[in-house]
């Protein structure tokens, strides 16, 4: 027996009729802000959630909304997932599934089989030998199939809790066996604290595997080495030897003297040492662009600039929708604050378009940010950020 429940964007379980109970839930609503898309738990009581858009009529939005599905067997779970909720959304409440936006593609392809499994097989001999010791591990692969493709593995093997995220991160998927972001370029990277296990468990396995000295043959000198045969070959390498010394010898005073001030600096500028590597900025190196930026649509940017102001009025979950372009491969984060403090935020890795909805928000003034970077949320991981009056209405209770 199989229990599905709908719930929107906020949390609130959808009424078909005023009789249906009044109920919010908390987890679902968090789930929204921190883009899951699929969450799956497999125990006695397996539980599916999967986000997806669907339309009161033909000419109405594509609204937010997420199903939860509860049954006692993981038998075909997909299909019978996906059966039932057509059943319900368009039987039952005359509603049409929107099945053709990008943020519902795991939705759509949630039954559609059998994929080839992204990364290597020492990236997945890593990731099942942490998972067997206890471990939550999050990464990040290329696209929707390559994520379906880890979930269906694990789930099968090592894993009870996982979940597809924008934002593996999130504090309601601490309990996740292994969350998966999607976007950026490899097929299968390892992140936050799981890159440091993967690299602490290489190293394990590497120094596991190295020879240990006492186990070397030692070479035996021959006829010839004994009787001095190579004695000019060693008569080069301690001349040569000897000249690397001095050579080092004679630049160290020279810095030195430079660096005290006891020769003019400039005719003693301290020298580099050969082989000495010095950090530099690549200067070269492109900062983040913005492209087509909107808010529900209106334009954000006039002639590539940001404008000075914007009045938007949010859509009817008390949201607002920001997208455009981003040529960066970190991610985005976006706020809105009022006297310094941020009143709703949501960030998300970037894969070149962006589209993320920001709430529940409530009527007046204040600011839009928009930050780039590895952790835009915070000023310090930002590489580029844009700040814009904002002027919110249309709110309803």
């Amino acid at each position: 027996m199989a229990e599905l429940t709908i719930y929107d964007s906020q949390g609130n379980r959808y009424r078909s009729s005023d009789s249906d109970p009044h109920e919010v839930s908390e987890r679902i609503k968090n789930f929204f802000f921190g883009g899951v898309r699929v969450y799956l738990d497999i125990g006695t009581e397996t539980e599916l959630v999967v986000f997806f858009r669907a339309r009161e009529s033909k000419s109405g939005r594509a609204e937010q909304y997420y199903a939860v599905y509860q049954t006692n067997t993981a038998s075909d779970l997909f299909t019978r997932f996906k059966d039932d909720l057509e059943h319900r959304v368009e039987t039952e409440y005359g509603m049409t599934l929107q099945t053709t936006s990008d943020d519902v593609e795991l939705f759509t392809k949630l039954d559609s089989g059998k994929k080839a499994v992204p990364g290597s097989n020492e990236d997945h001999r890593l990731l099942s030998s942490l998972l067997e010791s206890g471990e939550s591990l999050q990464c990040r692969t290329r696209s929707a199939d390559n994520a379906l493709a880890l979930l269906y593995k694990y789930a099968q093997g090592n894993a009870s809790t996982l979940a597809i995220a924008e934002n593996a991160r999130l504090d309601e998927l601490d309990d996740c066996n292994l969350a998966i972001e999607v976007g950026g370029d490899d097929e299968l990277t390892p992140i936050y604290r799981t890159e440091s296990l993967f690299a602490k468990r290489r190293g394990t396995s590497s120094s596991n595997s190295q020879p240990s000295t006492s186990s070397r043959p030692r070479a035996t000198p021959s006829d010839s080495e004994r009787s001095g045969g190579r004695s000019v070959p060693r008569i080069i390498a301690v001349a040569v030897g000897g000249l690397l010394v001095f050579s080092v010898l004679a630049l160290v005073a020279v810095n030195a003297a430079a660096f005290y001030g006891v020769a003019d600096s400039e005719t003693l500028d301290p020298l580099v040492v050969v082989g000495e590597t010095e950090t530099t900025v690549d200067e070269t190196e492109s900062a983040p662009t913005f492209e087509n930026m909107t808010i529900e649509g209106q334009p954000l940017m006039e002639d590539g600039e940001f404008v000075d102001h914007v009045d938007v009025t949010v859509n009817d979950q008390n949201n607002t929708q920001i997208a455009g372009t981003i040529n960066d491969q970190d991610r985005a984060y976006i706020a809105i604050q009022r006297d310094g403090a941020v009143v709703a935020d949501r960030d998300a890795l970037i894969s070149t378009s962006v589209s993320l909805s920001v709430g529940p928000l409530t009527n007046g003034e204040g600011e839009l940010l928009i930050a780039v970077g590895e952790d835009p949320a915070s000023e310090d991981g930002r590489t580029a950020v844009e700040e814009i009056s904002i002027t919110i209405h249309g709110v309803t209770d």
